[in-house]
């Protein structure tokens, strides 16, 4: 290795959540974190972009785990679920995304600040209608007068369901139902909204020693995958609202 480089190995991941830590386990493969003066092209990414569709399924997930994540850290409080509709017909994706911007910056003026807030549009095809609209979770408008978002939307129809507290994880893959969905968006089209203001799960390398207490202290889930270019991948889910 060049001289002045700053690597270190690392082959386990950690990502915390509000409640919730989970690790990843490379069993058969260790990660070089840090400064080195040596630019290579990671052999693994140049044979991942030699199999476009395996790389193409590569990037969906990332996109569909970084829509869970965004949602499970801000799921606490009074959050709500809500389901806007059109009126009219509305078949073009485009437009359908510029009427809901517009309906945000109409919530934002009310309301004096950006709302917290994820969306997905979906396509609905029932008696071939072929007509979008959009499902959202806001994180902190809380119990928001049903007939006052009616009138912002003023669009159609509007539903809510609020959600209940400390219940991130679940809500994530419910969410992640209608993502999935997103066949039917145009080519390099967003499969899902969300504004700047979330919070994020930290991300970070750590040693063996450095979770070893996540084990004697919390209930944990684990699972393992086997992956082409990686090999042999341990997940733990350890669960910080109860203690063992």
């Amino acid at each position: 290795m060049s001289h002045g480089s700053t690597v270190s190995r690392f082959n386990i991941s950690k990502k915390t959540y509000p409640n919730r830590i989970e690790l990843k386990i490379f069993n058969n493969y260790d990660f070089l974190i840090g400064k080195s003066s040596e630019k290579k092209a990671s052999p693994i990414v140049k044979e991942q972009k030699e199999k476009t569709q395996d790389y193409k399924k590569s990037n969906d997930n990332r996109s569909k785990q970084k829509f869970m994540d965004l949602i499970e850290c801000n799921v606490k409080g009074s959050s709500y679920f809500w389901t806007y509709t059109f009126a009219d017909d509305v078949k073009e994706l485009n437009e359908a995304t510029i009427l809901f911007g517009n309906f945000i910056k109409r919530l934002k003026r009310d309301i004096n600040k950006t709302p917290k807030y994820i969306c997905v549009p979906e396509l609905q095809k029932e008696n071939d209608r072929n007509v979008w609209h959009f499902h959202a979770i806001f994180f902190d408008l809380g119990f928001f007068d049903f007939e006052k978002m009616s009138s912002l939307w003023s669009n159609g129809f509007v539903w809510v369901k609020p959600i209940k507290e400390n219940n991130g994880l679940r809500i994530a893959h419910y969410m992640a139902k209608y993502l999935t969905k997103s066949n039917d968006h145009e080519k390099n089209k967003k499969k899902y909204f969300a504004s700047r203001n979330l919070e994020r799960p930290k991300n970070e390398w750590v040693r063996t020693n450095d979770v070893l207490h996540l084990f004697d202290n919390y209930p944990f889930n684990e699972r393992a995958s086997i992956n082409d270019f990686l090999g042999l991948i341990r997940y733990y889910s350890f669960d910080l609202k109860k203690d063992v």
